[in-house]
């Protein structure tokens, strides 16, 4: 990851969606969030998990993600209706009371 220049997180995300394979990159936003995850609940009054578990969190969270990312989910049999607005029926004003 050469010529890194992040200046925020979202510098950071772009830098790593443009460098890394999607897989690898899916991998980074995970670990990002645990840690994130992680400091927010200190900041709230727990304790801070051991490293170790925190690498446990990401690996049950990517297979996790990866389950139903792969799984296959049934499509719609009937599309859904697409309803055209209209003007109100003249006359008709909306009274609010």
């Amino acid at each position: 990851m050469s010529n890194l220049h992040a200046h925020d997180l979202s510098e950071l995300l772009i830098h790593l969606a443009k460098n890394l394979s999607k897989s690898d990159f899916e991998t980074w936003c995970i670990v990002l969030w645990v840690i994130w995850h992680n400091r927010n609940s200190v900041v709230h009054g727990k304790e801070s998990k051991p490293p170790p578990l925190i690498l446990e969190d990401v690996e049950r969270w990517i297979n996790k993600f990866k389950s139903l990312h792969c799984s296959k989910l049934p499509l719609e049999k009937h599309p859904q209706q697409t309803f055209k607005w209209g003007p109100p029926i003249c006359r008709e004003i909306k009274n609010e009371r």
